[in-house]
């Protein structure tokens, strides 16, 4: 599946008719559009969800709205409701091995007797597409097969939204409906209650009133259980909603409060403390240069001259030992003398140059001996010498070094901390925020108190229910044997009963040999997407609950609270990709506010590990604080296609260009 075109008509924000083009470009699967905030990026996953489900539709905009309600609030503002609104989705598919084009178009406007809304299905080969009545009659039905509703949330969905995904302890909900849709579930489901419902009306109409009221008694707690947790489940999505509002809330008020500084002003504390460390480091160590410079230190300006005296000493040990020797020389110079004479007696002119060699040998020695000692060191003060110069005085200026920088780096810290310290705002200007996110804090609290509540209300009422039809079955038995003569009916609750029960075995192995794919694909995703990829070794999903369970290396149980903010945010994705991939269906992925939550790492590794790769066409709805800089110079080979949307005040409308806000059209 490969969406080609939407054209959305007087539709939310666009004001009169826009055509995008959606095709992406070979090997470039990504499709970028950049608004701001308000811009109509929402609009645009409301409109394709639209288009393909209608009344079936759940978004946020819809909240909780009637579905003609929600039609008339989409019409743009500023025209008239009987001028109409329309959003039409193109997209091809291969059907038996050939291409073809389906287009889709919802046209609906207010008219006397409320919304008229028409549906009209075009199929056929690329360029040759026919109105196919047959088609648009059971759009309902053939949709779901090639996107069923119960898996549409797995490839389109608001990255700001699913953070549900990735409660470990509630999660269950969330992935029960992902896997219901994935595996199909809901349809055996739906065949196991309509099975039940005609076991009820069989039994109903066949006792003869007033044969046995057990019955009618047990089939009535049935069905009071059943509106019971019907209700139950309505409260916990109405919980759902405002839990997601105020989760919405609590991120708006953070980020003015750290706009604002109140980051800085939560660390005051913290900030005086580290400041007072600095400043303690900072004195000791320059207690610890006083203590140097008290020491061989100083001696470093005079290094040359330490080289010079230790020179001359060497020069007054030669001259000692100069004095020493003569009187031995004069006898060894003799024995030379005589030696030479008696070898060679006729060599006079050796014998009296070897002398005189001698003689002034020892001349020199002799007038060196006369000259005293410049510095005359003792053998203590020579060793002293040399241990300077050989390493203490190498080894104190490595030492100086050390604590200059060390000295630098925290005066830095103390001018950096105390210039932050006198940026924190005032308490009386950031008390309002301190208020306000006091407040929000405790409304979160709040509503997951409520959730909890609202859960186990259901859980009670559930098993409420079990029981119900556990005794509903003993009535309904006893009344078959005891006054039941309608073998037909009879046969019709035998053969459904036990439908229901291969029905129930069915569903169970079912979950059991898929759970184990998915788990393997939702782990490997999590750890492509987690830069601490050692961190999680083993992923579970429960096959009664279907919660999600999270184990390390070394088997243990992983709280969600290990988590940071912006892996739980991680773990939703990979849940959904997991999910998606487990569908094997070739379906676009469309991902609003892809960043809203993330810090900078987590953010480099959902541009670079996920979207280029989530499908063979990725639509990003991206704000420009989100997809910018090195994130789109990272996409920027995947993009085939690049739109801003730019919303005019003045017309209170939006106008789609081709380009990324500054940026000139990409691929």
């Amino acid at each position: 599946m490969i969406f080609t075109e939407l054209e959305l008509h007087n539709f939310g924000v666009y004001l009169g008719r826009h055509r995008i083009s959606l095709s992406p470009a070979p090997g470039r699967p990504i499709i970028l559009f950049g608004g701001l905030n308000g811009s109509g990026k929402t609009t645009l996953l409301e409109a394709i969800l639209l288009a393909l489900y209608g009344k079936r539709t759940i978004t946020a905009k819809r909240d909780g709205l009637a579905y003609h309600d929600y039609l008339r609030r989409s019409i743009h503002h500023s025209i008239p409701a009987d001028a109409g609104a329309s959003v039409r989705l193109q997209f091809t598919l291969r059907v038996a091995g050939e291409v073809q084009t389906i287009r889709v178009s919802r046209t609906w406007r207010e008219s006397a007797a409320g919304i008229r809304e028409a549906l009209d299905v075009h199929e056929g080969p690329p360029g040759e597409e026919r109105l196919n009545q047959q088609l648009s009659a059971r759009w309902d039905e053939h949709v779901d097969n090639v996107v069923p509703l119960g898996v549409a949330p797995l490839f389109f969905f608001d990255a700001d939204r699913i953070e549900g995904f990735a409660d470990l302890a509630n999660s269950g909900d969330l992935v029960r409906t992902a896997v219901h849709g994935l595996l199909g579930l809901d349809l055996v489901d739906r065949l196991s209650t309509d099975l039940d419902i005609l076991e009820r009306r069989k039994l109903a109409t066949s006792v003869k009133n007033g044969q046995d009221d057990s019955l009618q008694i047990a089939d009535s707690a049935v069905q009071s259980a059943e509106a019971e947790l019907s209700a139950a489940c309505d409260t916990i999505g109405r919980l759902k909603e405002r839990a997601q509002d105020v989760m919405n809330r609590a991120d708006e008020v953070e980020q003015r409060f750290k706009r604002e500084g109140g980051e800085l002003f939560a660390k005051r504390e913290e900030l005086e403390s580290s400041l007072r460390q600095y400043r303690e480091a900072a004195s000791t160590i320059e207690d610890d240069m006083r203590v140097n410079a008290a020491g061989v230190a100083p001696l470093l300006l005079v290094r040359h001259l330490l080289k010079e005296i230790q020179a001359e000493d060497v020069s007054d040990r030669q001259r000692e030992a100069s004095s020493v020797l003569l009187s031995v020389l004069e006898l060894r110079d003799e024995a030379v003398v005589g030696f030479v004479e008696q070898t060679a007696p006729r060599e006079t002119e050796l014998a009296a140059a070897v002398a005189g060699f001698l003689d002034l040998d020892r001349s020199e020695r002799r007038r060196d001996a006369r000259n005293a000692p410049v510095f005359g060191l003792s053998a203590q003060a020579r060793g002293k010498l040399k241990a300077l110069l050989d390493h203490e005085l190498d080894e104190a200026r490595v030492t100086i070094a050390t604590q200059r920088a060390a000295l630098a780096d925290l005066h830095d810290r103390i001018a950096d901390t105390e210039s932050t310290i006198r940026g924190i705002p005032d308490e009386d200007a950031i008390r309002p925020l301190l208020n306000e996110r006091t407040s929000v804090a405790s409304a979160r609290t709040d509503i997951e108190r409520q959730l909890a509540q609202a859960r186990e209300e259901r859980d009670y009422v559930n098993r409420q229910l079990e029981v119900a039809k556990r005794r509903w079955s003993v009535a309904k038995k006893r009344v078959i044997d005891q006054h039941w003569h309608d073998r037909t009916a009879k046969r019709v609750v035998k053969f459904s009963s036990r439908a229901r029960e291969r029905l129930a075995v069915f569903r169970q192995q079912i979950l059991v040999r898929n759970l184990a794919r998915i788990e393997r694909l939702v782990l490997e995703s999590f750890q492509q997407l987690l830069r601490k990829s050692g961190m999680v070794h083993e992923l579970t999903i429960d096959p009664d609950s279907l919660a999600v369970r999270l184990y390390g290396t070394e088997g243990q149980s992983l709280h969600a609270d290990r988590l940071s903010a912006g892996e739980r945010q991680l773990l939703a994705v990979s849940l959904l990709w997991g999910l998606a991939r487990a569908s094997r269906r070739a379906i676009p992925t469309i991902v609003d506010t892809p960043l809203g939550r993330l810090d900078s790492v987590h953010r480099e590794y959902l541009v670079t590990r996920y979207f280029p790769y989530a499908s063979h066409q990725v639509l990003l709805l991206s704000t420009d604080e989100e997809i910018g800089g090195h994130h789109l110079d990272h996409l920027y080979d995947r993009i085939g296609r690049a739109y801003h949307l730019r919303y005019d005040d003045d017309s209170a409308a939006t106008q789609i260009e081709t380009g990324y806000f500054c940026e000139s059209a990409l691929g």
